[in-house]
This record gives structure tokens, C-alpha cells and sequence, in this order.
């Protein structure tokens, strides 16, 4: 009769340990279905979804972002150019498209 009291709070201790483990799988779990869904989120909320292309408000702080680095080292650094020639570009499409 002595081991089956030993036995039942080992089980009771190991049933807790099982749902205490399952309970943080499940947290886990959670926790890394919403970093997916605030990743593609985020990616929805600054990228064109026709053409991939990131939108003009990220486009104007890389523009922003590069006037500064810019000013900060009083030269024009080459990725300002490219940003610089992109916009063109960007404008001249937007130009040339038909409005829908």
C-alpha cells in the first residue's frame, strides 16, 4: 500500500508538469503565429501588392532619410542619386498612366 501512495502524487505531479508544458507549446505558438502575422502585415502596409514595389510613404522617408545623411556629411552621397532617379522615374510612369 506504500507504493501506490507514492505512486499517485508522482502521477499528479507529472500530469501537472504535462499541462504546465502544453500550456507553453500553446503560448509559444501563439506568440510566433502573431510575430507571421505582424511581419506580413507590416509588408501589406508598405509594399504595392500588383508590382511588389515598396509605396511613396516609405519611398519619402528613404528620400528624407538620405537628404539628412546627405547634409550630415555636406556631400551627395550615390544613394541619394539612385533615389533621386527612381522618383523621377516613378513620377514619369505615374505621368504617363491613364487615370483609372
Amino acid at each position: 500500500m506504500d507504493r501506490f501512495q507514492r505512486k499517485r502524487p508522482q502521477q499528479s505531479f507529472r500530469q501537472a508538469q504535462e499541462t504546465l508544458a502544453s500550456a507553453a507549446v500553446g503560448q509559444i505558438a501563439l506568440a510566433f503565429a502573431s510575430l507571421r502575422q505582424r511581419d506580413t502585415l507590416r509588408d501589406q502596409s508598405i509594399r504595392d501588392p500588383l508590382v511588389g514595389l515598396f509605396n511613396r510613404r516609405v519611398m519619402q522617408e528613404a528620400l528624407e532619410r538620405e537628404l539628412h545623411r546627405a547634409r550630415r556629411k555636406h556631400h551627395r552621397s550615390p544613394s541619394l542619386l539612385s533615389i533621386s532617379f527612381t522618383l523621377s522615374v516613378l513620377t514619369i510612369l505615374k505621368d504617363m498612366t491613364p487615370e483609372i
